[in-house]
């Protein structure tokens, strides 16, 4: 069975999540954001299609590619859905710490170099002075985003590397364990935090139409897309696999999961 949604539910669906979680909401036009074209900087290798194709959630903003928001309502309370439960999932944590818990443990990195610069070398700062020059002239620009994100980040990693040996021997090797974190670890809190997002789609695709693609949803924990957050493809396969049994069988317990699930009995299916 399909369902009619329109531009106009679009917006009550999203008065209706600020019930659950006050700081939800849908921004249309990605490209035109300054955090979003940061962080595409820093990411493209991995994912460059994060500002045309990804819908990202920020402290329960929802930023949309531009123009893609309200091209198909019923997609956008599908895509809108799965962001919702990461909103929810950060006001329930509070926003540091699932940050933390979803950025981990890549976000570690920060640590690790900070204190090598502190107690071992003044170089193991200059990665921070790569990533303060990206904010900077992303800041002024745009355009110029991929060149001073990845690659000068990149630069700056094996520039501290190569000083410290220079300047303090066998001890740059721990510039090279404080560097670990940044690799594909796999992320367990990310991990957690897709598995809610991905079971909210599941439920829904399956209201829907009866219908869903595990595959796709595989592909998101197992490939760089989310930087290898669970690349254990049995164990994602299979715990994809229960969520649509529960779909299927109708058993939805998950607070957040019925809120939206409430919103969208409400929609008129179509004639």
């Amino acid at each position: 069975m399909r369902f009619l949604a329109t531009r106009e539910d679009i917006f009550k669906f999203v008065e209706h999540c600020k019930k659950m979680s006050p700081k939800f909401e849908l921004v249309d036009g990605k490209k035109n954001s300054y955090l979003m074209n940061v962080i595409d900087g820093l990411i493209w290798p991995f994912n460059p299609k994060f500002l045309d194709d990804y819908i990202t959630t920020i402290i329960g903003k929802v930023y949309f590619p531009d123009g893609m928001m309200y091209r198909d309502p019923i997609s956008t309370l599908e895509i809108g859905s799965h962001e919702f439960i990461h909103s929810d999932d950060a006001r329930r944590l509070t926003p540091p710490l699932f940050a933390l818990l979803y950025l981990s443990p890549q976000i570690l990195a920060i640590i690790t170099m900070a204190l090598y610069g502190s107690l071992v070398s003044w170089v193991g700062f200059l990665p921070f002075v790569a990533l303060a020059i990206h904010l900077a002239v992303t800041a002024t620009t745009f355009k110029v985003r991929r060149f001073t994100g990845f690659p000068l980040l990149s630069l700056a990693i094996v520039g501290s590397i190569v000083l410290s040996a220079v300047l303090v021997g066998l001890q740059a090797l721990w510039m090279v364990v404080a560097i670990v974190p940044m690799a594909p670890i796999p992320s367990p809190g990310r991990a957690w935090a897709e598995f809610r997002g991905y079971g909210m789609s599941i439920h829904f695709e399956i209201w829907l139409d009866g219908r869903t693609n595990l595959i796709r949803k595989l592909k998101q924990f197992t490939t760089a897309l989310y930087y290898f957050m669970w690349p254990f493809a049995d164990a994602v396969m299979k715990r994809l696999k229960r969520y649509e049994e529960r779909a299927r069988a109708g058993d939805v317990t998950d607070p957040a999961y019925l809120h939206v699930m409430e919103f969208m009995n409400g929609l008129k299916p179509k004639q």
